[in-house]
């Protein structure tokens, strides 16, 4: 509960509302009112959209986090707890990006179950796994590279970048829809690739925060 309030108590009021209820909100909302056959489609599309406004929003909450302009690190060295504090933000801020991510692929399966059936669910449930870690790994990679830069036309082409990769690789898995050996390997890979970005981008900051520190 603690780290939980420590990144509320970080992020700007308005961040919360746009980033953290809105937005959410209204990717579920057109999940949910979704009248297209191919339900999935959407839900790679709506995944895409959620990586381009999660790396951009970053640099509303902890832009430049990695580099030495961060401004952020002068509240880390000016207090005994800011350290922990600052740390606590990083890792929830992680957490946070995985769990919402993870809501839109279970409100996808959701109405995939109540339009369609349960047979649906099945059918692409592997879909949406791969889908679901794809884009965070996309998503935890670009925040990575983004928190290095304070220039936002660098992080808006990036953030562009992102979501151009995260389609791309949605693509690949329909081209592997025929091959089981790679379709198997995709479902492997993924979240072992997402997993090992997310821990990069926590250890990052943590030691970017760390070695400020013990610089002031």
């Amino acid at each position: 509960m603690k780290g939980i309030k420590c990144y509320m108590a970080y992020t700007p009021t308005l961040f919360k509302l746009i980033v953290l209820v809105l937005l959410p909100v209204l990717v579920l909302g057109i999940e949910c009112l979704n009248v297209l056959t191919d339900k999935v489609a959407l839900f790679t599309l709506i995944s895409s959209g959620v990586v381009f406004y999660e790396c951009l929003a970053d640099v509303w909450n902890m832009g430049g986090l990695h580099s030495k302009d961060y401004i952020g690190i002068r509240m880390v060295q000016s207090s005994k707890r800011g350290l922990e504090f600052s740390k606590k933000v990083v890792l929830y801020d992680c957490l946070r990006k995985y769990i919402y991510m993870a809501v839109f692929a279970v409100a996808n399966l959701l109405v995939l179950y109540f339009s369609i059936g349960r047979e649906a669910v099945g059918a692409y449930a592997q879909t949406v796994w791969y889908v679901y870690w794809t884009s965070t790994a996309t998503l935890m990679l670009f925040t990575l590279i983004c928190r290095f830069i304070c220039n936002i036309t660098g992080v808006f082409v990036l953030t562009y970048m992102a979501s151009i990769v995260a389609s791309t690789l949605f693509a690949l898995i329909v081209a592997c829809n025929g091959h089981q050996t790679l379709w198997t390997v995709a479902m492997v890979v993924a979240p072992i690739v997402s997993i090992v970005i997310g821990c990069l981008l926590v250890l990052v900051g943590c030691k970017k925060m760390e070695g400020s520190y013990y610089d002031a």
